[in-house]
């Protein structure tokens, strides 16, 4: 009896032994799946990281190309602001320019009138000159005509 029962629980620990063989290398097996999960899992966890510093990355760069579109289109609108300053500027240096254009048109013609009524004026002066010096000459020649004949009338007076 004892050999059966030694045999039965040679038996049965034989089995338990093959039990915790398959237990352990299931063991083994689980132990290898958790750690082949545990580095799947850091790898995405590193992935995730990488992913997040490249998000955060692009939304910093966008964030700066937003400020940067804004501060362009401040200045584009300060442009703007300038340009119409200057056309209105431009418009009022057009008209005094025009002005200007017409004033010295008007100021030519009354030269050009003015050197004509010199001229006229001068050519009157000139004829002005010559009938007084003609007239100088008369005069001074119906002066000397005269203190002849008041001579001659003296003269004439004492005979």
């Amino acid at each position: 009896m004892y050999d059966a029962q030694f045999l039965a629980q040679k038996q049965e620990t034989e089995g338990m032994q093959e039990l915790l063989s398959e237990a352990a290398l299931e063991l083994e097996a689980v132990l290898l799946e958790k750690k082949k999960l545990l580095q799947q899992w850091q790898a995405s966890l590193i992935g995730m990281q990488r992913r997040d510093e490249a998000k955060a990355a692009m939304t910093k760069a966008v964030d700066l190309q937003r400020e940067k579109i804004r501060s362009m289109e401040t200045e584009l609108t300060g442009f703007k602001k300038n340009i119409v300053t200057e056309q209105q500027r431009n418009e009022q240096l057009t008209m005094l320019h025009n002005k200007l254009l017409m004033d010295i048109c008007t100021v030519k013609k009354h030269v050009q009138s003015s050197v004509q009524k010199r001229e006229v004026l001068k050519t009157e002066y000139s004829k002005f000159t010559k009938i007084l010096q003609e007239s100088e000459v008369h005069l001074s020649k119906a002066t000397t005509e005269r203190n002849v004949k008041m001579n001659q009338i003296t003269a004439l007076r004492q005979q």
